[in-house]
This record gives C-alpha cells, sequence and structure tokens, in this order.
C-alpha cells in the first residue's frame, strides 16, 4: 500500500479548534508552536487529522487538567471503555473513552514496565516486581508491595487474585491475593509462560487461561490465591510450537497465535477447536485484536482480517503492524512510522493514507466509534 504524504496547512490555534479535545499533563495553552522542531512546513492539527482521516465530528470538548502540569506521556493503553495513561510523573490517569473526563488519577511509586492489566473490578501496574492494585471504578489503591517472584508475563486479574507466569526455581503460574498481597497456590509448568494470561466468564463459569512455550494451553478453575491449588484442570490442550504472544478472549472463545505459523480460535468452555486459520506462513508472536465479528492479526510486516465466526480471511493489508480501531464501514490500520490507512472493512480497499507527527502514542481502540492518538502532551479522541 502506498503512502499518500498529505499537504501541511498553516498552523492553527489548537484550544479554539472543537477537534481538539483533552488538554493531558500540560497546562492550559492554546497553541501547538514549539511543539515540534521548525522546519519549512507546519505539522498538522487535529483538524487536518479529521479531515484526512474522512472523520468529522469530535468526541469531546476541550477539558483542561489542573494535575500534573507539565507532565508528558509516557504509556497510553485502551481497555474497553477507558484510557489508562501514565505521565512522566508517573501518575496513572483513567479517562472515559466516550466523554473524555477523568474517572480517577492516582500516583504511582514507579514507572510501570508492562501494560495495564484490568480486571472486572482492579487495575494492576506491575514495575518489575512491585506491583500497584487500584479499584477499577474509584481509583483506590487496594495494595502496594514488592513481590517475592519475578513475574514472565502480564498478570490476569479476578475479583480477589491475581495470576501472573513466573521466572526463577522452575516455570509456574503464580497467584497473589489482591486483598492482602498474600503469595498463593502455584501452578508448575513445563516450560516459560511469557504469553499473559487471562480471566474470562463469571462465577461458576469463571477460568483462568493461560498458554506456555511448551505448546500446552491450560484452563484451570479460578482459586483464590488463599486457597489451596487447583485439584485438576478444566481443560487442557496443546498447540505445534511455542506461545509467547498474549491470549485474547471473547465471551466463548479464546484466540491463540502460536508460533507454529498457525491462529486458533478455541472454544473457551471445552477446549474444542473452532477455527485453525493457516494464513500467514511465518511464526505469530503478536496477539491479536478481536471485534464483535473481527480478528485482526499481525504478522511478518502485515495484518489479516479474518471473519471471526469462519476463520476465513476477509483481506489482508502489507506494510500494515496493527490494528486500530473501525468507525462506520471503515478500518483504521497503524503502518509504519507515523502514518495510518484507512481501508474499507469487508474488503481492505484502500480509502486513504494520513501520515502526522501527532501520532506519537496510537493505542488499539477494538470498541470502535473513535480514533484515539496523542502527541505525548494532548490526547485526542476524532469519529
Amino acid at each position: 500500500m502506498t503512502g499518500q504524504l498529505l499537504r501541511k496547512r498553516a498552523f492553527r490555534s489548537v484550544l479554539p479548534l472543537v477537534t481538539t479535545l483533552l488538554i493531558v499533563a500540560a497546562p492550559a495553552c492554546s497553541s501547538m508552536e514549539g511543539l515540534y522542531p521548525a522546519g519549512p512546513s507546519v505539522p498538522m492539527t487535529a483538524q487536518d487529522v479529521a479531515d484526512a482521516a474522512l472523520l468529522t465530528e469530535t468526541s469531546w470538548e476541550p477539558i483542561p487538567l489542573q494535575l500534573r502540569t507539565g507532565a508528558s506521556i509516557s504509556r497510553m493503553d485502551v481497555v474497553g471503555d477507558t484510557i489508562y495513561l501514565v505521565d512522566s510523573t508517573n501518575t496513572a490517569h483513567a479517562i472515559n473513552v466516550g466523554l473524555g473526563t477523568h474517572r480517577w488519577i492516582v500516583k504511582l511509586d514507579r514507572a510501570p514496565t508492562q501494560p495495564v492489566s484490568v480486571g472486572e473490578r482492579f487495575v494492576a501496574f506491575l514495575s518489575r516486581n512491585f506491583l500497584t492494585v487500584a479499584d477499577r471504578f474509584s481509583g483506590t489503591v487496594v495494595l502496594r508491595k514488592g513481590l517475592e517472584f519475578t513475574p514472565s508475563s502480564k498478570p490476569a486479574l479476578t475479583l480477589n487474585s491475581l495470576y501472573a507466569g513466573a521466572w526463577g526455581n522452575g516455570y509456574k503460574l503464580r497467584s497473589v491475593s489482591i486483598l492482602d498481597g498474600w503469595n498463593g497456590w502455584i501452578y508448575a509448568t513445563d516450560a516459560p509462560i511469557t504469553s499473559a494470561p487471562v480471566a474470562a466468564g463469571s462465577g461458576g463459569d469463571e477460568m483462568i487461561y493461560f498458554a506456555a512455550q511448551d505448546g500446552g494451553v491450560v484452563a484451570l478453575p479460578p482459586r483464590p490465591a488463599t486457597s489451596a491449588p487447583p485439584g485438576s484442570v478444566n481443560w487442557k490442550t496443546r498447540t505445534l510450537g511455542k506461545n509467547t504472544a498474549d491470549l485474547t478472549h471473547d465471551e466463548e472463545s479464546i484466540f491463540i497465535a502460536s508460533e507454529d505459523h498457525a491462529l486458533y480460535c478455541l472454544n473457551r468452555h471445552s477446549g474444542s477447536l473452532r477455527w485453525k486459520w493457516l494464513g500467514a506462513n511465518v511464526s505469530l508472536v503478536e496477539a491479536p485484536k478481536i471485534t464483535s465479528d473481527t480478528v485482526y492479526q499481525p504478522f511478518a510486516g502485515m495484518l489479516a482480517a479474518i471473519d471471526k465466526s469462519t476463520g476465513e480471511e476477509r483481506y489482508r493489508v502489507v506494510g500494515a503492524e496493527r490494528f486500530l480501531t473501525r468507525v462506520g464501514q471503515r478500518d483504521y490500520l497503524k503502518m509504519p512510522g507515523d502514518s495510518i490507512a484507512v481501508v474499507d472493512s469487508s474488503t481492505g480497499a484502500e480509502l486513504t493514507t494520513l501520515h502526522t507527527p501527532l501520532f506519537q502514542f496510537l493505542p488499539s481502540n477494538p470498541t470502535g466509534g473513535a480514533l484515539l492518538f496523542s502527541d505525548g502532551k494532548n490526547v485526542y479522541s476524532l469519529r
């Protein structure tokens, strides 16, 4: 896919634009002047991006923040209906995706080394082996603790416990009580767990799923860390290669991108195979993103869009690095550098490509409806 370099437009004041949506960790200012090195052309504004990306409406009105003045964004993730930001002062911000309003702000003791982990009730920030857990709705910190093990994966969370792979003295899935930091039961494995486990379901239907580098995929009952280890597994299966990419799931399925060149869709209740996609012909080392009807799998400098029900490939885009979001019948894909491709969500036909230095942070937003991005100090939401 060839990029189309957009004509840079004359500088316009940012805050008066309705498309300048949220000023994060910076004083209220009326200009982006000086944000980028001086040059013969002027950086695109949010309005330019909206026009070029076939987007016409803003999601939020400008909201000046009063906390952490002058800080820059160091990490930006989107999970469900919330944007999770960590700024250069190690302060975590939870922002409503739809409204652009803050849910809460939490000061972390140190910079996270993993993306945020989000459960039904809690969120966890992991910095090597130091853990901070906060209430997902209020931001109230419920646990700050140095773990007695070094996590080998991002953790999964339930209402009372955290589960993560662990290095050292053999390979294990470790459990930790969110309520008091108690290091609980251990499930030994034959190979490292570097793929992030997931917790899915609720009540008697809830299970903890993890995949190891020996190809094993295991579903465990979600026993609290304070309980005895699970006496048996709910089910266990195996892929033909290493599993290093994080697991992805919805209500009915678990998706596993394996180094055996296959993307697996398993029934999460039984472990039976729903379908298997073999269109990559290379090792899959990155987790897929899923929407209500499509699985987007990156591999070897391209991206495949796969029907979620059948496993049939709909399209692939050479050069695409990952799926960003869907707005209407358009898919937005991250391209090399600071570019985005806009394609038809059914066929993958190119609609346009845009290039702008505003795209310093481009998180995936699988829930769709808005393109979210940041220039390092400001967060924008366009739809």
